[in-house]
């Protein structure tokens, strides 16, 4: 077990945000999760995976947890996306060095979409996040 004051040891979180805002494409992100999360999906349904067993879909859907919010750890506005990496942050205080990577970036998403949401995100999302 990792001990918080470990300066050999990097804490690493990844969380996947999805900002519902102008700039954010929410939608987008959002239908682009789903089609790869129903791609890894298909490859482990029924396998020990991770923890578990990936268990087959609820009826009327495609992924195993009913839609793709439950695979999301950060979702809304802009003040809700930085309150909730507060409290992510906030979790982390004591480590004496973490990495936080966020994950805003889908595959299959249009360029243009995803160059808008990082300079969306990394003009309205970051400045206000508490990192000291």
């Amino acid at each position: 077990m990792r001990r918080p004051d470990d300066t050999s040891f990097t804490r690493g979180v990844n969380v996947t945000v999805v900002l519902d805002e102008d700039g954010g494409f929410g939608a987008s992100a959002r239908a682009a999760f789903t089609a790869q999360q129903w791609t890894f999906e298909r490859v482990q349904r029924g396998q020990d995976v991770y923890r578990s067993m990936v268990p087959d879909p609820p009826g009327g859907s495609d992924l195993s947890e009913g839609s793709i919010d439950p695979y999301i750890q950060i979702a809304g506005s802009t003040a809700e996306v930085v309150a909730a990496l507060d409290r992510v942050i906030d979790q982390l205080r004591g480590w004496s060095r973490i990495h936080l990577a966020l994950r805003l970036l889908f595959p299959g998403e249009p360029t243009e979409i995803q160059v808008e949401r990082l300079r969306t995100v990394g003009s309205r999302v970051l400045p206000p996040v508490r990192l000291s």
